[in-house]
């Protein structure tokens, strides 16, 4: 079976906040690097570069569905006119209360403790934010390749190579419907999990690499 084999120089593996973030940090990194050099600066420019981020949904923006409340400080540090080039915020927070809720009605706590007060912070559509931010990463050069489930990591070694995408055309049994199309094999000198928590690549590696620290609380030790 021959499969896809897409190149890439830094590939980004989750088009979440995370990933969208580092693709756009990343590529203006490089523009600014390049442009210093062209103006008489030290160095050597680094020229074109091929970064993509792989995105399992159709559409980025897709599985961010949840509502959030994002602080702001991150998002100025990465784009300090976040608000002037449209960044989808629902509502700033303007006040703050914490209720408990019984059987027997609510009871509004009289003070605020500090770890939830959401003064200076927005509340967002992390679906809406990670669409917006696709579309930055794109005017940057960025390639979203959506439609591309990462599934199984390209090792040699303890080497991380790239990622295998899933295949298409495959049914609950596993076995090949008529559409059936083998996924790609996506190398890259850098490969960057933006996942998740528990992602189906970090999973993985966990085992291999034993990438998670032994104090962790999802880590599992020998008896």
């Amino acid at each position: 079976m021959e499969r896809e084999t897409l190149e890439f120089d830094v590939q980004f593996v989750g088009a979440g906040p995370a990933g969208l973030a580092g693709a756009i940090h990343l590529a203006r990194l490089i523009a600014n690097h390049d442009a210093a050099v062209a103006g008489g600066g030290p160095g050597k420019a680094i020229g074109e570069t091929n970064i993509a981020v792989l995105e399992k949904s159709a559409e980025v923006g897709h599985h961010g569905f949840s509502g959030a409340v994002m602080d702001p400080r991150a998002m100025a540090e990465l784009l300090p006119d976040w608000r002037e080039r449209g960044c989808p915020v629902a509502s700033d927070v303007t006040s703050d209360d914490v209720y408990i809720f019984s059987e027997g009605g609510k009871f509004r706590l009289p003070f605020l403790p500090p770890a939830l007060n959401n003064h200076g912070n927005c509340i967002v559509s992390l679906g809406d934010v990670t669409r917006w931010m696709g579309g930055i990463a794109e005017e940057l050069g960025v390639l979203i390749a959506t439609e591309t489930p990462a599934q199984v990591p390209l090792m040699a070694g303890n080497q991380v190579l790239g990622v295998r995408t899933g295949d298409k055309g495959v049914n609950k049994a596993g076995e090949h419907k008529g559409q059936y199309q083998p996924g790609a094999d996506c190398t890259a000198k850098l490969t960057v999990l933006c996942e998740g928590p528990r992602g189906t690549i970090a999973k993985q590696l966990e085992k291999t690499l034993a990438s998670r620290p032994a104090n962790s609380p999802r880590s599992t030790r020998p008896a």
